[in-house]
């Protein structure tokens, strides 16, 4: 299974919509095939002081764990469409 971080911080509405829309796009696939190689973990740069200079105001963030690829908001739907289904 193939990881999603989702770089943000609490009461974070812009990460909230991330999140959200990394679900849509997951679930409107339509081959379960897809939706179940991602595992999206949610991750709060203000627990990690590099992660936090890093990103700071930049989140939401999205990374794919295999590629390293990051994915900085704002996006539609189909530039994430694209980032997940491209290796």
């Amino acid at each position: 299974m193939k990881q999603i971080f989702l770089y943000s911080r609490d009461e974070c509405e812009l990460c909230d919509k991330a999140l959200a829309m990394v679900q849509e796009v997951l679930a409107a696939s339509n081959t379960p095939a897809v939706t179940a190689q991602w595992d999206v973990v949610k991750v709060d740069i203000t627990k990690d002081a590099t992660l936090s200079e890093k990103f700071g105001w930049h989140i939401p963030v999205i990374e794919r764990t295999d590629t390293n690829a990051l994915l900085y908001w704002p996006f539609p739907p189909s530039r994430l469409r694209d980032f997940l289904a491209n290796a």
